[in-house]
Parts: structure tokens; sequence; C-alpha cells
């Protein structure tokens, strides 16, 4: 079974005081949808808003070990120059030859800014982005057709 690492922006949300987009909620539809797929979800495992973890290095040799096993990255763009943390992963990814596919959505079918304002380097390591109203969705029907 091919294994998905579902990155993206997690800790910018759990600063926020209104927490308006939960990093979890697009991860648990990618992975029902995601069905064939063992998806690694890393808002699974270890918390911002709990202290179970002694170092950042563990949180971060943890992660890297999922993503270092995985076939495929799926990630979602949303608030990505927030997450220091997930630019990192898609380098990490990108020099493992790991395909990287991107989504973020967007009302109006207009490229989101979030996406018009990455570095080039980061829209170079991501092989495929999908964004507009059904951004996921287009991401996922892309990795079932060439991924499974």
């Amino acid at each position: 079974m091919r294994k998905i690492y579902l990155a993206g922006a997690i800790g910018c949300y759990y600063r926020e005081e209104d927490r308006v987009s939960h990093p979890s909620a697009w991860r648990n539809r990618a992975t029902v949808l995601l069905d064939g797929f063992e998806c690694f979800d890393p808002t699974m495992y270890y918390k911002y808003d709990a202290d179970l973890h002694k170092t950042e290095k563990e949180v971060m040799n943890f992660d890297l070990n999922n993503l270092r096993s995985s076939d495929l990255v799926l990630v979602n763009l949303k608030d990505i120059t927030k997450s220091e943390g997930t630019i990192q992963e898609l380098m990490f990814a990108w020099l493992n030859h790991i395909p990287i596919i991107g989504f973020c959505d967007s009302k109006d079918g207009e490229m989101p800014e979030d996406i018009r304002t990455l570095h080039p380097w980061i829209v170079e390591e991501i092989d495929r982005i999908e964004y507009g109203d059904k951004a996921l969705e287009f991401a996922l029907d892309y990795i079932c057709t060439f991924y499974l």
C-alpha cells in the first residue's frame, strides 16, 4: 500500500485566537477520500497545545522518518509561508525524490495569494499544484489516477 504524507501548516493555527482553520480538518477529509492509500497525518501525534514531547528535535525526527518512508506528499499550500516546518518538509521530500502534489482552495477560481507569493524554489519542488474551489478534490483525483 502506498503511503502519503499529509503536509501543511499546523502551528500557526494553534497560535491564532479564533482558530478558524483547524489543521486536521482537510487531512481527515483527504484520508477518507484516499481509500487504498495509507495516510500519515502529523496532527494525530504531537500536539501544539499539549506538552507530550521533550524537544523539537524529537518531533522533527518523527515527522521526517515518516516522510522518508512515504511514496508521495500531499501539501496544503494555505499559509505555507507561516510554516517553516512545512517548507523544510518539501525540500526534504524533493531531495529524496518523493513526488509532491500541492493544493490551495480559492473561492473565485483565481490563483490564491498563498501560491502567487511562494518563493520560486518552493514552486519548482512541487510536481503539480491545484487551486480553485475544489482544489483538494482535484489533487486527490490526480493522485488516484497517477499514483494508485
